[in-house]
């Protein structure tokens, strides 16, 4: 149960940070430009100082050559995975009502 958790957490971490890069970070504002907002919403979960640190490290020139690495790399894939939040469990009985 302990190693399940775990995971678990850290799975949810990582799309919390994802979550944070994309829509306050990359999208809402060019790149380099912060308003705080996200400091704002997530204040009790952030303090400043984690999120000037965070936006530090995504705009190092190592983390940019990853990213744009790995958003290459997903291009690449000619079947790229939309099954959505259901997963197998819900997505096989409507499967088999649709005769696939």
């Amino acid at each position: 149960m302990y190693k399940l958790t775990i995971k678990k957490m850290g799975k949810l971490h990582r799309d919390f940070r994802n979550r944070l890069r994309t829509g306050f970070f990359y999208k809402t504002r060019p790149v380099g430009q912060d308003s705080g907002e996200a400091y704002v919403k997530y204040k009790g979960i952030l303090t400043q100082d984690v999120w000037e640190d965070f936006i530090a490290r995504s705009m190092t020139p190592e983390f940019q050559e990853l990213s744009d690495k790995n958003k290459q790399a997903a291009l690449l894939n000619i079947y790229p995975h939309h099954m959505g939040r259901s997963g197998y469990a819900l997505s096989i009985p409507k499967w088999k009502d649709q005769g696939l």
